[in-house]
């Protein structure tokens, strides 16, 4: 017989603390391979003031957090022992798609299927609004025993190349990211960028930008322990890849909408005190763009991302 964890029970059994709980009930199935699990979407939920604020969009991402835990539920009540003090870790995505989307009000119903493998679990999951598919991919979860980081002795200081490498006008702060993304605070990932091209055909990377990781942030207080969760490296990765692309001469009416994940890896985790240093390629094809992002702290690689966008004008962004 299936078995129903409420809200209380979810927050017993993974690590996730709101403003980053994106399931709100789960129902496990008896044989412990498979779960379903519902979230609720509304307008009072932090992201909207931060995501798409003028046409509020449940972040894709975040679709991906609700997937994730949901499985992460069922590894830990059906597969550990409860004296097993490990917990799933997100490791990898792969062939992610967003297939529309996601508003306040509506009921975002999620599946997932559970394979183990290789010390882990690989997770095949999906969410439906209505009936109908909005997201789906895949996930690998790794069963570790601590997501404590080793932190690189330089962990605060990007590598020195970029500073030098820079120009003054391509220096670009908070305030001139936020005159090309609409996206703010809580939701805006991108602190500084150090460096963009306007030509997309010559040699990467064609951006360097900085996200300085800390523990007052919301999110970061939401995990435990502290750490900046795979599915969030993406989304910043995302919105670098919106800054350069939205960048170019000629692209200044439009906005860039996530359409995919092709590939994703999570190499070590990012803590409070960390600077993560993002390098975006892109590969130019009009109002579509491939943008490959690699993340690294103190030059050591964490992440890696091969992501596909679109970009429409900005008074299609609602409709």
């Amino acid at each position: 017989m299936s078995r129903i964890l409420g809200y209380n029970d979810i927050l017993r059994v993974i690590s996730a603390r709101p403003p980053l709980l994106m399931v709100d009930r789960i129902e496990l199935a008896e044989d412990g391979t498979s779960a379903k699990a519902t979230k609720c979407v509304s307008m009072d939920e932090q992201f909207f003031q931060g995501h798409f604020p003028g046409g509020p969009i449940m972040p894709g991402v975040l679709q991906i957090a609700a997937m994730y835990q949901t499985a992460c539920a069922l590894i830990r009540e059906e597969h550990l022992d409860a004296s097993d003090a490990r917990f799933p870790r997100l490791c990898s995505m792969n062939r992610i798609k967003f297939r529309k989307p996601v508003f306040p009000g509506d009921l975002l119903q999620l599946e997932v299927a559970i394979t183990p493998c290789d010390g882990g679990f690989s997770v095949k999951a999906k969410g439906e609004v209505d009936g109908q598919t909005v997201s789906q991919g895949n996930l690998g979860i790794e069963v570790v025993d601590s997501d404590d980081a080793c932190i690189c002795p330089d962990a605060l200081v990007a590598p020195p190349k970029y500073f030098a490498d820079a120009k003054p006008e391509t220096v670009m702060g908070t305030l001139g990211v936020m005159q090309i993304i609409p996206h703010r605070y809580p939701f805006l990932l991108i602190d500084k960028v150090i460096k963009i091209s306007d030509d997309l055909t010559g040699p990467g990377p064609h951006l360097v930008g900085l996200k300085n990781v800390t523990g007052n942030e919301p999110f970061m207080r939401s995990m435990t322990p502290p750490a900046l969760p795979g599915y969030l490296q993406v989304e910043a990765a995302a919105q670098a890849a919106c800054v350069t692309a939205l960048s170019k001469p000629g692209n200044e009416d439009l906005i860039g909408y996530f359409m995919s994940i092709d590939s994703a890896s999570f190499e070590h985790p990012i803590v409070p005190g960390d600077q993560l240093v993002m390098e975006m390629i892109l590969t130019d094809r009009g109002r579509f763009g491939i943008a490959e992002g690699t993340l690294f702290v103190g030059g050591r690689r964490v992440s890696h991302s091969v992501l596909k966008f679109a970009l429409v004008e900005r008074e299609q962004e609602t409709e």
